[in-house]
C-alpha cells in the first residue's frame, strides 16, 4: 500500500482561535510519498520492537485483545515480516486494532516516519520540564474491518489525523461539549449531539484539545497516524508547570 503526500497546507499548526475540528480533502492527483506502509510498520516488527511500550493490541473500542488474537500476534511478530503484520489486520476475523508508538523509537528507526512528517514539530518522548514547552508524539493506527481503536475521548493536547489507507468514519462533539459543564440546557442538550465525517487516504482532520472524538473503519482494514502536541506539561508533572 502506498503511503500518500499531503498538501503543504496541513503543516499549518493549530491556532488558538481554531477550537472547531477542521477537515482537509485528499489532492485530486492522488500524490504518493514513494513509501509503502509496510516501511511505517517495519520499524517495529523487524527493529525487535514487536510488544508494548512500542506496540500495543486492542480489542474494540478499547476493550482488551482476547487471549486468542495476543497469540496470533505474538506469532505474527516472532517472523520479523512487516507484510505478515499487515496480512494479520487485513484478515482478522474480529475487531482489532493496533496502535504503534513512533516516539519511543530511537532516531535511526524514525527516518521513515521523519520524510513524512518532516515538516510537522519534533517528536519528543519526554517532557524536558527544564527547557522545553512543547511535546509531541505520533502514533500509527492499524485496525481491522469495522474496528474502532479507542473509546470516545478528548486528548489534552492538539492532534493531527492522517489518513493512510483505507477509510475512516470519525464522530466528534460540536464546540460547545467542552462547556458542558454549565448547567445549561441548551448545551447539556448539544452535548449529546455528534457530528461525522470520513477520512479517505491523503485527507486529513485537526481535533482541537478538549474536543471529543472517536473513529471507525469501514468495512476494510484501515491506517491513519496521529501526531499530537501539547504546549505545556499536565499538571504537578514538571515542578514549575500551571496547575490548570
Amino acid at each position: 500500500l502506498p503511503v500518500p503526500a499531503w498538501p503543504g497546507a496541513f503543516n499549518l499548526p493549530l491556532l488558538p482561535s481554531q477550537r472547531s475540528p477542521a477537515f482537509f480533502a485528499p489532492t485530486e492527483s492522488r500524490v504518493s510519498t514513494g513509501l509503502a506502509l509496510r516501511e511505517l510498520v517495519a520499524p517495529f516488527v523487524e527493529g525487535g520492537h514487536c510488544a508494548e511500550p512500542y506496540l500495543t493490541v486492542l480489542g474494540d473500542a478499547g476493550k482488551n485483545a482476547t487471549e486468542a488474537t495476543r497469540l496470533r500476534l505474538e506469532a505474527v511478530c516472532l517472523q520479523n515480516d512487516a507484510d505478515r503484520l499487515l496480512d494479520f489486520l487485513a484478515s482478522a476475523d474480529e475487531m482489532v486494532s493496533l496502535t504503534l508508538r513512533y516516539e519511543y523509537l530511537g532516531a535511526d528507526a524514525l527516518s521513515k516516519l521523519g520524510q513524512i512528517l518532516e515538516p510537522f514539530p519534533a517528536i519528543e518522548p519526554e517532557w524536558n520540564c527544564s527547557s522545553s514547552t512543547q511535546h509531541t508524539s505520533a502514533h500509527l493506527y492499524l485496525s481491522s474491518a469495522n474496528a474502532s481503536a479507542l473509546q470516545e475521548h478528548a486528548d489534552l493536547g492538539d492532534v493531527l489525523v492522517l489518513q493512510v489507507a483505507g477509510s475512516k468514519d470519525w464522530s466528534y462533539a460540536p464546540v460547545s461539549e467542552r462547556h458542558a459543564a454549565r448547567r445549561d440546557e441548551a448545551h447539556q442538550s448539544r452535548a449529546r449531539f455528534r457530528e461525522h465525517a470520513t477520512l479517505t487516504p491523503g485527507s486529513a482532520m485537526r481535533v482541537p484539545a478538549e474536543v471529543k472524538h472517536s473513529a471507525r473503519a469501514n468495512s476494510g482494514f484501515s491506517a491513519h497516524i496521529t501526531m499530537e502536541t501539547m504546549t505545556r506539561p499536565p499538571a504537578g508533572l514538571c515542578p514549575d508547570a500551571p496547575l490548570g
